[in-house]
């Protein structure tokens, strides 16, 4: 099931990451400039965070560099394909926030099977220390 999010996501992502600028929804007239002109970034990172974990649940043996690569190299693709889309271009930054989204999402992987495992185990996080 996993396997069919993330590819259905990665669709998801390559629909909103071609579309024109024109059919771009605004910003609100209230946020503020400095706002505005980093949302895409967070929205890139958010985006391919999402993929990434969807990858990392799928399971498939990739190992974390590996994932990291195929998610920014996707992002790499989506970015040149802009560079033909009517109002779009291709950006570094974006390239950038894809891949720290993909870093984020490994991490926060790494950290929810660690967590997994002890629960498993039976280790429910340190122990107080004893007074005595």
């Amino acid at each position: 099931m996993a396997r069919w999010l993330a590819f259905l996501w990665s669709g998801v992502i390559a629909f909103l990451l071609t579309l024109p600028a024109s059919e771009l929804p605004a910003l609100p007239s209230f946020v503020p400039h400095v706002v505005a002109r980093y949302a895409d970034k967070g929205v890139h990172l958010g985006l391919f965070a999402i993929m990434t974990l969807l990858i990392a649940e799928a399971g498939g043996g990739l190992r974390a560099y590996w994932t990291i690569a195929l998610v920014t190299a996707y992002g790499g693709l989506l970015e040149v394909v802009q560079g033909w889309i009517p109002g779009r271009d291709p950006s570094w930054g974006d390239l950038a926030a894809d891949c720290a989204g993909a870093v984020l999402a490994v991490a926060i992987w790494h950290w929810l099977v660690r967590r997994r495992r002890r629960k498993v185990n039976g280790h429910h996080g340190p122990r107080a220390a004893s007074n005595g």
